[in-house]
């Protein structure tokens, strides 16, 4: 049985590339080729599976390079968090779940390609626009007008609501998709 949740991120992510057509590689293990038979039925586009032999590393050179990239961008960012919060962060600590997710997708934006292009300008035409901000940084969020009443009031009944604060302290853990 497969969780619809890993389907719909799945697809998701495949949509945030922007490509219509693909080819969707797994590593031939079981519950990867149920998941990707269900992201194929899904999808619109046209979405060719390709499964070579379960636990056959030969076979999936470039998926082994980009676990290992992966890797490798997911121990950076945990040292560079674990720096500057002045502690270790175990392995199993939920934080690694976001960590995980932030260094895949700085590597499917700004991975710097054989054309010395990153993915995202390959796609697009040109280079990423928005701000990014270091994994796990302090950072001020504004708070939605339905937020800010509640807020408002959260401890302080007379103050008005355009005196209310619209920006609240939060940390950083990872960019919007779309």
């Amino acid at each position: 049985v497969i969780d619809d949740w890993i389907v719909k991120r799945v697809l998701r992510h495949l949509e945030s590339l922007g490509r219509r057509d693909i080819t969707l590689k797994t590593d031939g293990e079981p519950a990867l080729v149920q998941v990707q038979s269900k992201v194929v039925e899904t999808r619109e586009g046209q979405t060719i599976p390709v499964n070579p032999p379960a636990y056959n590393p030969e076979s999936n050179g470039e998926i082994e390079k980009g676990a290992q990239d992966v890797i490798a961008h997911v121990r950076c960012l945990k040292l560079a968090l674990e720096s500057r919060l002045g502690c270790e962060i175990e392995a199993s600590h939920p934080i690694m779940e976001w960590i995980l997710v932030h260094a895949c997708f700085l590597l499917s934006r700004f991975a710097t390609g054989h054309d010395g292009k990153v993915p995202y300008e390959r796609l697009t035409g040109h280079a990423w626009r928005r701000a990014l901000v270091e994994f796990g940084e302090q950072v001020l969020g504004k708070l939605a007008r339905q937020r800010m009443a509640r807020h408002a009031h959260q401890g302080r009944p007379n103050l008005k609501r355009k005196l209310a604060p619209r920006w609240i302290e939060g940390i950083w853990v990872i960019q919007d998709l779309r």
